[in-house]
């Protein structure tokens, strides 16, 4: 049976209507697929970025329940090797240590102050990952900080030696969070990634 001529063109009208919201459709489902895709990876990264902070702050962990011991370094470190979790779990093992090593270890033993202890048991790899942590704080608190100034925000008690100022500007360096920009022939600028360098260095400096 033919359709009016005006029943016929709404027809049209709304398959055409139909067409375009399928494919209004498909491009809004290609536009989440996207999204996801970009929240997964932008996920992951933070999770790595997780993971390295907190393999960082292990191994501070770790060297400082070595503070106060005068054991003497051995290449096989078992701490490389263990979980901290693992450590933790391991104190029953020292419920078997006899009364008589007990008794053999002396109450009277001096303190040895923290600075001292710094200076013969940090290395220089300790060193420079304590002044990184305390540098990418400052980032984040301040906004940027000045290579010429960095020193200034260095906890005391630690010698800050060129090997460790090249440690710290390597680590600083391989931070993708972190980005500089040269202000002149002996200023450099370490920002966090993405934000204005000049307008960081006017609102922190003048």
């Amino acid at each position: 049976m033919a359709l009016p001529s005006t029943i016929r063109e709404e027809v049209n009208h709304l398959q055409i209507e139909l067409r375009d919201l399928k494919l209004q459709v498909s491009r809004d489902l290609m536009e989440l697929r996207e999204s996801m895709a970009s929240v997964a990876t932008e996920l992951s990264a933070v999770i790595e970025k997780h993971k390295s902070v907190l393999t960082r702050l292990e191994g501070l962990e770790v060297r400082a329940q070595g503070i106060g011991h005068s054991t003497p370094k051995d290449e096989f470190n078992a701490f490389a090797y263990v979980q901290l979790d693992e450590l933790e779990g391991s104190e029953s093992a020292y419920d078997d240590v006899s009364e008589e090593v007990q008794e053999n270890y002396s109450e009277d033993v001096e303190p040895v102050s923290s600075s001292e202890v710094s200076e013969e048991v940090l290395t220089d790899e300790d060193v420079a990952a304590i002044f990184y942590e305390t540098i990418v704080s400052v980032i984040q608190e301040e906004g940027g900080v000045l290579n010429n100034n960095m020193h200034r925000k260095y906890p005391e008690g630690y010698e800050n030696t060129k090997e460790v100022k090249g440690l710290v500007k390597k680590a600083l360096e391989a931070d993708e969070q972190i980005s500089t920009h040269k202000i002149d022939k002996f200023r450099t600028l370490y920002y966090t990634t993405g934000e204005d360098p000049e307008e960081v260095y006017a609102r922190i400096f003048g």
